[in-house]
């Protein structure tokens, strides 16, 4: 600016469009004079860049009544003369980009025609009230300063477009009435941690059309975030802290909201299956699904892709009674057998074996509910330490060598114990089952024996409705003789044979 002569043009009311660029790297301080453009009273566009200014004269733009857009920008320019943009009243675009402002210049208040304000890249750490003047300003850039927080109260009314891109903003403040004609904010990059759907606090005003929210630090969005704001059409939270992601937190929109989630460490978590399965044509659609990734709830180091994890039944519940965390172990031997996760709710065991039988690995599961043993030998002793398991409500034997009912069990729920070798049950084992809610007794290995005339324990238990309604599988029956008794007398008539007949269970 220092050797730039504008006397040297022939005709300088014809000069439409100036540029001026310094040199790149140049630490030369450029100090121009007042008026220095006066005599290009038809200049309609000014850029002038890297030319490092320290200060500025405010009546270097005197004379430029015609100028609609200025660009100063990487000037490293600390304040602006109150006084600078009086000579520009028609202006209608400024750039100033690349300085070392510190709070947007009180000489805006002068540019009452301006439509498009980019600020960016400048030490702007807070608002004051100078931009609500500005009663045209459409579009707001403030990317790359030191903002903490924004109030949309300090914001011109007609503002339609505002990106704050990589700020440190932490706090929105949003009250009823301000930012009406907002339809495009960009917060990415910044420090919001939450979105609310009540209140003031990281509310979202209402007619917005697009929200950049991505490369925030959200991890938690208020079930009704969106309730209020009809017209959103696309929001983009890509490489946040979500874990979960309900349904109802963006509902709202009226058209089928678009959104972009990809970059969030997402949990295997069966509240994240409406993103696959949408229920309603209006339910929000995921345009980067494909690229979507949770970690497994019982392992957090492993990652499925989303689609996956949903093919493969892991998108699980936390807190229902019965999630599908089930371990399935096979031809192992159980006193080797590594510690479980404390998460399981459901174990399988097989064909196992054991020296010792060590009830303290299962009392490690706290919230195992179901246990099934099947083709595995184990003792009565051995069964009824499965008492010490407090939270099991539901056991299975299955070809085991069980001969009697486990009489230390009768405080679990269900009691499956069909294809073993049980004997002809006794008063104390029908005392157990009276304190179960289901059983199961049948299989080709089990064999009970009924009398006609002297009905056996199972017999006369078994006439009881209540009873017969715990029975979950047929028993196949055979009528047997008394002792001393002829067969005759057992097979006399039809009526005999059919008193003989215990129940029809299903």
């Amino acid at each position: 600016l220092n050797t730039t002569n504008l006397d040297s043009l022939r005709r300088p009311d014809l000069v439409r469009t100036l540029t001026i660029r310094c040199s790149h790297f140049s630490k030369k301080k450029s100090i121009p004079p007042a008026g220095l453009f006066r005599g290009l009273r038809n200049l309609d566009r000014l850029e002038i860049d890297r030319c490092i200014l320290e200060s500025l004269p405010g009546a270097l733009f005197s004379g430029l009544h015609q100028l609609y857009s200025l660009i100063i920008k990487n000037a490293k320019l600390p304040t602006i003369p109150d006084e600078l943009f009086a000579h520009t009243p028609n202006l209608m675009t400024l750039d100033m980009t690349g300085n070392e402002l510190r709070i947007e210049p009180y000489s805006l208040k002068s540019l009452g025609n301006l439509i498009h304000l980019d600020l960016s890249n400048n030490s702007i750490n807070f608002l004051a009230n100078t931009l609500i003047s500005l009663t045209k300003l459409k579009v707001l850039t403030m990317d790359n300063n030191k903002l903490t927080n924004i109030d949309f109260r300090r914001l011109p009314e007609e503002l339609t477009d505002l990106s704050l891109r990589h700020n440190f903003i932490t706090t929105i403040h949003y009250v009823p009435q301000s930012a009406r004609n907002l339809r495009r904010i960009d917060l990415s990059g910044n420090m919001l941690d939450f979105l609310s759907g009540s209140g003031s606090v990281n509310m979202l005003p209402p007619d917005l059309k697009q929200v950049d929210l991505s490369n925030n630090r959200i991890a938690f969005i208020q079930e009704g975030s969106l309730a209020h704001m009809e017209k959103l059409a696309l929001l983009d939270l890509k490489g946040n802290q979500l874990t979960e992601l309900k349904e109802g937190s963006v509902l709202g929109p009226k058209t089928r909201l678009r959104l972009f989630l990809e970059g969030n460490p997402f949990q295997c978590h069966c509240g994240l299956r409406w993103l696959l399965h949408a229920k309603e044509k209006t339910s929000p659609v995921v345009l980067d699904l494909p690229t979507l990734s949770c970690s497994l709830l019982l392992d957090e180091n492993q990652r499925l892709n989303l689609t996956v994890a949903d093919q493969l039944n892991q998108l699980i519940c936390k807190y229902e009674s019965n999630a599908e965390n089930v371990v399935v172990c096979e031809k192992l031997r159980f006193d080797r057998l590594a510690e479980l996760p404390e998460s399981v709710t459901e174990l399988r065991i097989d064909s196992a074996d054991w020296k010792r039988w060590n009830i303290e690995r299962l009392q490690n599961l706290r919230m195992l509910t179901s246990l099934r043993i099947s083709n595995t030998p184990i003792s009565d002793d051995e069964i009824n330490s499965l008492s010490s398991l407090k939270s099991l409500t539901q056991l299975q034997l299955s070809s085991t060598s069980i001969t009697k009912v486990p009489s230390q069990l009768g405080h679990l729920s269900q009691l499956f114990l069909a294809g073993n070798p049980l004997s002809q049950l006794t008063s104390e084992d029908l005392k157990v089952l009276d304190l179960v809610k289901k059983v199961s007794l049948g299989g080709n290995s089990t064999r009970f024996t009924c009398y006609c005339d002297s009905p056996s324990p199972l017999q006369l238990w078994l006439r009881e409705k209540k009873n017969r309604e715990k029975i979950r599988f047929a028993v196949r029956k055979r009528s047997k003789p008394l002792s001393g008794s002829s067969s005759s007398q057992t097979s006399n008539s039809k009526a005999q044979r059919a008193r003989c007949v215990i129940a029809i269970l299903t």
